[in-house]
Parts: structure tokens; sequence; C-alpha cells
């Protein structure tokens, strides 16, 4: 029984979409070395065609960050995007309608930036598949570490781009 409950638990689980993914929403820590980290994600996922979504407190820093990128020719920056800020409990909760059609969801941080992601979120039913991005040395929901963050990003998205579209 217990190779069973391991292979469940193991690195033998696959996403799989019927399509390739239209919205991630990226959550980072409010340091330096996340937020670096975070805007190398945005672009990345941006130059591959994904809008991107990212908390209202941080989106101008954001788009400024990608403006000063615009000398390359790949780079769409509408394809960043944000919500309208509400103050529900301290927390600008994604609206459900938004929150309800995102795709993915990547974090850079650690544990605590996994919590918060989900608690904005709000009460919905399901989370969509997290790929959560360590920044530091211990992680228990952390697994993927930030210097290997684009081969990340890079195989979750192939596996993902190369889904079969016909349902």
């Amino acid at each position: 029984a217990k190779a069973t409950e391991w292979a469940a638990y193991g690195s033998h689980v696959k996403l799989e979409w019927i399509s390739r993914p239209k919205r991630v929403l990226i959550v980072f820590k409010p340091s330096q070395e996340a937020t670096h980290a975070a805007y190398l994600a945005i672009y990345y996922l941006i130059r591959h065609n994904i809008t991107v979504f990212v908390e209202p407190k941080v989106h101008a820093d954001m788009q400024a960050h990608l403006h000063c990128q615009s000398k390359h020719a790949d780079l769409d920056d509408a394809r960043l995007k944000t919500w309208e800020k509400s103050n529900q409990r301290g927390r600008n909760l994604i609206p459900d309608d938004l929150a309800a059609y995102l795709d993915l969801i990547v974090t850079v941080g650690g544990d605590g930036t996994v919590l918060w992601a989900c608690s904005i979120l709000g009460a919905l039913s399901s989370v969509p598949p997290i790929i959560p991005i360590a920044m530091g040395s211990l992680g228990f929901m952390t697994p993927f570490p930030v210097n290997r963050m684009e081969k990340t990003l890079e195989r979750v998205l192939s596996c993902l781009l190369y889904t079969s579209d016909a349902a």
C-alpha cells in the first residue's frame, strides 16, 4: 500500500489541458529578488502569447519594466493585466469571473506566497494548477528553484502547448 500511496503523491502526476493556457496569474513576494524573477517570468509568458495577470499594487511597476523592454519586437505589453482594486478584508480579491478562467498560477517566493495566492482567489470551488517557484532554501510547497524557473516554465508550456486542441 505504501508504494501505491507514494506513486499517487510522487512525480507521476501529469497535467493536460484541452487547449493551451491563455491566462496566467503571477503572484510574488515583495522583495527585490522575487520582483526581478517575477518580471522574468512575466516577460517569458508574454513572449509566448499568454496574458499575464498581476495584483493591482504591482501592476504599474511591472508595466514600467515592460515599457523599458519595448525595444524587443516580440513583446506585447498589453498582455499584462490586473483587476479593479477592492479592499475586501484588506486584500485585493480576484473577481470571481476572472479567477474562474485562470489557467495557471505561478508564485515566486516561498510557502507564504503560495498561501497568499490561494487567499486572493476568494471562495472558488477549485484552484487552478500552481507552479511554485522557490526563492529560498527551505520550502515545503515550493519544489521549483528560481535558478531553474525558465526551464520549469518551458517544460510546463511545452506539455501544454503540444496537447491536442481537438475535443
